[in-house]
């Protein structure tokens, strides 16, 4: 007896089997998205830019990266149909939150996950405009239950010493 040696298909390939589980299966497919790049939140905006009814199945979103026009254009058109938020600002040298700081008042999760850490040379300047922008947005947030905080975070540890 002997398993075959080919890998098990991707989830994404069930949508090939017929135009209705094309239709049935994509807002499953987008209920839960991860963006680690700008290059991954620029496809992913275009998409629900072509599919508008797909940011509403958005309902989980992870965001590790790739913070700018796309994140920030991807955010507003999800809204609030984002309930779970895991939020992992990484900052690096040149780099910063204002691409989504206008987004983010747009959101209104019931549970925020947040991770923010400073990689690199940082100034306190993108410190206190990171926690104040976060703070800012999560006042807004009137459906939060929940939020987690990593407090090993260099950012957070730093700014409450």
């Amino acid at each position: 007896f002997r398993l075959p040696s080919t890998p098990c298909p991707r989830r994404a390939h069930i949508l090939l089997v017929s135009k209705q589980w094309h239709r049935i299966g994509m807002p499953l497919l987008y209920e839960s998205v991860i963006i680690k790049t700008a290059a991954h939140a620029s496809t992913v905006a275009s998409t629900v830019t072509e599919r508008p009814y797909l940011a509403q199945s958005i309902t989980r979103l992870q965001i590790s990266g790739g913070m700018g026009e796309s994140l920030d254009r991807l955010l507003l058109m999800v809204g609030e149909s984002v309930r779970t938020l895991k939020l992992g600002v990484y900052l690096r040298e040149n780099e910063g939150v204002t691409g989504i700081s206008r987004s983010l008042y747009r959101l209104s999760p019931l549970r925020l996950l947040l991770d923010v850490r400073v990689v690199g040379p940082s100034s306190t300047e993108e410190e206190k405009q990171a926690i104040g922008m976060l703070t800012s947005a999560m006042t807004q947030w009137t459906s939060l239950v929940s939020c987690a905080i990593d407090t090993s975070s260099a950012l957070l540890t730093e700014a409450y010493r």
